[in-house]
């Protein structure tokens, strides 16, 4: 039980009690009032007995007169805390008990029914939580206007009693083993897996100088700590791991710092970019400033990037290990899956709460930062007091979902001193209230620096008992998780990026459009190499929507409930609610109030409000709304409006663009049913994505841009695709481009090539429709004159059925 410090002097007189409503006329009795306030009024020191004596004596008399009962409470409580001999503390703290449960009894409600409240103090100090919890609830639910630090402490210390007992009647799912492979004799801890599961990071710290995968002279701390890396072996084990080299365990070695001649103590916990190629952990230093010859130890978060086969060395995060110049202490960092996001744990000037016992110590609490348009990080932000305690938070883990984050806590109510907690993210960008993972995962010892893996299935975690076989020391140690624990299903889709020669493209880009939400996930390319790293999260249909915490907003002088982090703004004079992320627009000329999740759209020549996700296309001349869960499909010859169906199921597409420097874009669309995925899916291309360099005259295919038999009339997937062309026109303003239409060789030659010139005014049409300028377009068909493949085999005419573009001017 995570104990609230209770050892506040409670030197109170008794005239506090009487500056509430006592609520207990119907006790009144003028003769036993007069008595009472005579003897109250007495100059008697509090610890001298006579007056108590005479008070209990008319009480006696006077057993319904509740001011009676209170004082002589009050007294031995006041004295419970005042006496330094224990057998007396006890003595006297009895005493109080009795009184303050004579006084409930007699009238619950007296001064706000401060009864109960006591009640629940002393039996919570005395370590009878069930009780206090139970008086603590009572107090709660009959005073309507308890007094705010009262009402803080009760409701913490109830919640959590009631919230432990409700973890230990409802055990989950835990069966603990070591895993194997890494386990061995000696103790290993702060685990880390890379984002696509095929490493496993961790310290192993060495007991005996015999150990064949440390080489002799690998370089450690003076603890014998090393950090070590592991391969993933096919069936659920790992390798047993070796060491790695510079920069990792270097002990004592000064770094590569032009600030400081600090030198590097051990590492913490770490994390890993999803392409494996960009690590940021906690390092331990000695902080040696220059020209001073003394150090000071802390923490700070560093850097390390792997290029030509090696990794580089650790550079400070500058920019996240201080606070307006202030030094800070940096705890786990863990980040996101396009690299733009990282959480990490930090004791600094925003944190929540000072330590109890230093005014210059700072609590650990989660922060996140992201990064600005040219790759640095930006100020730390506080995660705020929905995820952040009075108490401590660290070793966060944010799933490759980008969206689920573990965390260990010992000031959320729990089983023991840190539990392990998970937060959801909402459709606002913020982190819903924590969940507790559960018991027996928590225990009524510490847990922490849980990890997940890719699927979501499996977790590990460092533990000094379960599972271990070997006595004493730490191991890690897997368990199948819970489904309620889980993260979101996701894709991970890893290939490269070449050039129409073969060679890679240098300076990349990619990303996925989520067509369901209107989302766009950025990848991470090697700028070298041209390899790409892309996660999609996949909307799971079998889970419900995570609903924003809500908190009460004064609008226009009234209490409404909002979401959280939503604002009061003003327009024309009338307060307005903008949700989080939202903002103020002008629709029609008249100032609205738009979600994060809403644009400007406009439809048949007015501006309209729909989602982002939602798309306008013209159909038969008018603009029509479709839906996300929606597509415009050819049904014998004429566009309609569908629900997106896959085998009787939903399906969510995606929609990749990549593109480079000097290069024009290449896209495909990638439709998966979400109940189809076990958890998680790899995707891994054996062919590279294709993209031309852009030159004038030069035909560039649309890949998937499609229609069907004797057809031109555009569908859905066509549409998604040529989204992107609009988006890449966009980017360039002066470019001017002439849409090509091709057919394969059946059918009779003028058909085709009326066919094809309808096709290619299709997508012309289309792209005017989006709002590229008629002047910037011209489009053209070919029928079967210029095939790419040969028309003899059905992968070649199906090659050669094809819209293009051709630069003319950029």
């Amino acid at each position: 039980m995570k104990n609230i410090l209770l050892i506040t002097s409670v030197l109170l007189s008794f005239t506090v009690l009487g500056q509430r409503t006592r609520n207990c006329s119907e006790y009144s009795n003028k003769k036993a009032e007069r008595k009472f306030k005579k003897m109250r009024d007495l100059d008697y020191p509090m610890d001298r007995s006579g007056t108590i004596y005479a008070m209990k004596e008319l009480v006696d008399k006077y057993d319904k007169y509740p001011d009676l009962i209170a004082f002589i409470a009050w007294h031995y409580k006041t004295s419970s805390y005042k006496a330094m001999n224990p057998d007396i503390k006890l003595k006297v703290r009895t005493n109080a008990k009795e009184w303050f449960t004579k006084l409930s009894e007699t009238c619950p409600a007296y001064d706000g029914h401060l009864a109960y409240y006591w009640l629940g103090r002393m039996n919570h100090e005395e370590g009878n939580d069930s009780v206090a919890a139970t008086f603590f609830k009572n107090y709660l639910e009959n005073e309507s206007e308890p007094p705010n630090e009262y009402k803080k402490i009760a409701s913490q210390l109830r919640d959590e009693f009631f919230i432990k007992k409700q973890l230990l009647s409802n055990p989950v799912d835990f069966n603990p083993k070591n895993v194997k492979g890494i386990y061995t004799e000696h103790d290993e801890y702060l685990p880390m897996l890379s984002p696509d599961n095929e490493w496993a990071y961790f310290t192993r710290k060495r007991n005996t100088p015999s150990d064949l995968t440390l080489p002799s002279g690998t370089p450690g701390n003076n603890g014998n700590e090393y950090f070590t890396r592991s391969k993933t072996m096919k069936i659920d084990s790992f390798s047993r791991g070796m060491s790695l080299g510079k920069p990792f365990n270097l002990h004592m070695q000064p770094l590569l710092d032009i600030r400081s001649n600090n030198k590097l103590i051990g590492l913490g916990g770490a994390c890993l970019t999803p392409d494996n190629k960009t690590m940021y952990l906690t390092a331990n230093l000695l902080i040696i400033p220059l020209k001073q010859p003394d150090g000071y130890p802390n923490t700070e978060l560093m850097k390390t990037s792997y290029k030509n086969g090696a990794w580089g060395p650790l550079k400070a995060v500058v920019s996240l290990n201080n606070e307006d110049g202030e030094p800070t202490w940096e705890g786990q960092p863990t980040i996101s899956s396009d690299g733009n996001l990282m959480v990490f744990s930090s004791a600094r000037l925003s944190s929540t709460s000072k330590g109890k016992d230093d005014d210059e110590t700072f609590t650990l609490d989660l922060f996140s930062s992201t990064k600005d348009e040219n790759g640095r990080w930006n100020k730390p932000k506080n995660l705020g007091p929905i995820v952040n305690t009075k108490g401590q938070e660290k070793t966060p883990f944010l799933h490759t979902d980008s969206k689920t984050l573990y965390f260990a806590s010992n000031g959320h109510p729990g089983v023991g001193g840190y539990d392990i907690y998970y937060t959801r993210m909402d459709k606002n960008g913020n982190w819903i209230k924590p969940k507790n993972i559960g018991y027996p995962i928590n225990t009524e010892k510490d847990e922490h620096g849980l990890i997940v893996s890719l699927n979501g299935k499996t977790a590990y975690y460092t533990s000094g008992d379960k599972g271990k076989v070997k006595t004493g020391g730490l191991n890690l140690v897997s368990f199948g998780l819970h489904k309620n624990a889980r993260p979101e299903k996701v894709v991970m889709m890893k290939g490269s990026l070449k050039d129409e020669n073969g060679i890679a493209v240098k300076n990349g880009k990619i990303s996925v459009t989520d067509k369901a939400t209107g989302k766009t996930h950025k990848g991470l390319v090697d700028e070298e190499t041209g390899e790409y790293v892309v996660v999609m999260p996949v909307k799971d249909p079998n889970r419900k929507e995570i609903e924003p915490e809500k908190v009460t907003i004064v609008l226009n002088g009234e209490d409404v409930e909002a979401d959280y982090g939503s604002e009061v703004k003003n327009i024309d004079g009338r307060e307005v609610l903008v949700p989080p992320g939202g903002k103020i627009a002008l629709v029609n000329k008249k100032q609205k109030v738009i979600t994060n999740n809403e644009r400007v759209a406009e439809v048949n020549g007015k501006e309209k409000v729909i989602k982002k996700s939602d798309k306008v296309r013209e159909i038969d001349g008018l603009d029509i709304v479709v839906p996300s869960d929606h597509e415009v499909t050819d049904v014998n010859g004429e566009q309609k409006v569908v629900p997106i169906k896959n085998k009787g199921l939903e399906k969510q597409r995606f929609v990749v663009t990549a593109t480079g420097d000097d290069k024009a874009f290449s896209t495909k669309v990638i439709e998966i049913n979400p109940n189809e995925i076990d958890g998680a899916k790899k995707v891994y291309p054996k062919e590279p994505i294709k993209i031309e360099t852009l030159s004038k005259n030069k035909p560039i295919r649309l890949n998937e841009v499609n229609f069907a038999t004797n057809s031109f009339v555009l569908n859905g997937k066509s549409m998604d695709i040529l989204d992107e062309l609009v988006n890449f026109l966009e980017l360039k303003p002066s470019m001017e481009i002439e849409i090509h239409g091709h057919t394969d060789n059946i059918g009779n030659s003028k058909t085709n090539l009326l066919l094809s010139h309808n096709r290619a005014e299709s997508v012309m049409y289309f792209l005017i429709s989006s709002g590229i300028a008629k002047e910037r377009l011209s489009s053209k068909g070919f029928g079967q004159e210029k095939p790419n493949r040969s028309n003899k085999t059905l992968k070649g005419r199906a090659f050669n059925r094809r819209v293009e573009f051709v630069i003319k001017t950029y």
